[in-house]
């Protein structure tokens, strides 16, 4: 019997080889940058030599200076190498917690979502009270207003709200 597609073990063994390839390619890009600053260290070194040669004969206080600028480069140098070198660890973290987070995102939203419903339930419920209270209220301030008004009409006497 052909199958006209791939299995399923064929597409996962082509993902993994595919991001072997991507890991390798990472690995080489790291790789190149290391050099680059291990490179950039070996030049600052040099540099640094000539221009000690060259201080020490017109400036010998720059010696310090030059010193502490040595020191300062060499230290950043091999902080950078350093963190070159953990890098490949990192991603391969980030990719397993990648993989991880989709069910948790999932999940967090499903209860976010659940939460969310109740409080908006509560607040529809209190608001609906509220409306029902102040329509009472409304309605016994009318009621109060009529009330008043019709106690008023009828007894008004001739001078009462006119002018002196």
């Amino acid at each position: 019997m052909e199958y006209s597609s791939k299995c399923p073990t064929d597409m996962s063994q082509e993902r993994l080889i595919q991001e072997l390839e991507d890991t390798k390619e990472q690995l080489k890009k790291q790789k190149t940058l290391k050099e680059m600053y291990i490179n950039r260290g070996k030049e600052t070194t040099r540099e640094l030599e000539r221009l000690r040669k060259y201080s020490d004969d017109v400036y010998p206080y720059n010696n310090l200076i030059l010193s502490i600028r040595y020191e300062t480069d060499v230290t950043e140098v091999r902080q950078q190498v350093e963190t070159l070198q953990h890098e490949p660890q990192k991603e391969a973290q980030q990719r397993k917690l990648l993989q991880q987070q989709p069910k948790e995102l999932k999940m967090a939203q499903t209860s976010s979502q659940d939460k969310f419903t109740a409080e908006l339930q509560v607040e529809q419920q209190k608001n609906k009270l509220l409306q029902d209270k102040l329509d009472r209220i409304s309605e016994e301030y009318e009621s109060e207003e009529d009330d008043r008004g019709n106690q008023e009409s009828p007894a008004k006497h001739p001078g009462e709200g006119g002018t002196l």
